[in-house]
């Protein structure tokens, strides 16, 4: 079941990436330090990346605030977090408890 508004192609690249972020992490989840944290804000990202183009197809709103808006401002509060984990999940004596400090 494809959507109307998007080349075949393209939606099967997504769903070629959409797989490959979910296998990614599920990976993740069974490691330890920040790159699970990372990885989870990640697929929040993904997922809100994704939301906001299909409001920008299928507008919608909450009052007068469109979705899509709200979305493409989640991306950035998911986004920003997830690469500065994935950065210190790359020191050696960094770990989730001296963030919480």
């Amino acid at each position: 079941i494809k959507p109307e508004k998007i080349d075949s192609g393209l939606f099967k690249i997504a769903i070629i990436y959409s797989v490959l972020l979910i296998t990614s992490l599920l990976i993740a989840l069974k490691s330890e330090g920040l790159i699970p944290y990372a990885l989870v804000l990640f697929f929040l990202c993904d997922i809100n990346v994704a939301l906001s183009h299909i409001f920008e197809a299928y507008p919608m709103s909450i009052g007068n605030i469109e979705l899509s808006f709200i979305t493409g401002f989640l991306v950035w509060i998911f986004y920003l977090p997830s690469q500065l984990l994935l950065t210190l999940s790359g020191f050696k004596n960094y770990s989730i408890a001296k963030i919480n400090q």
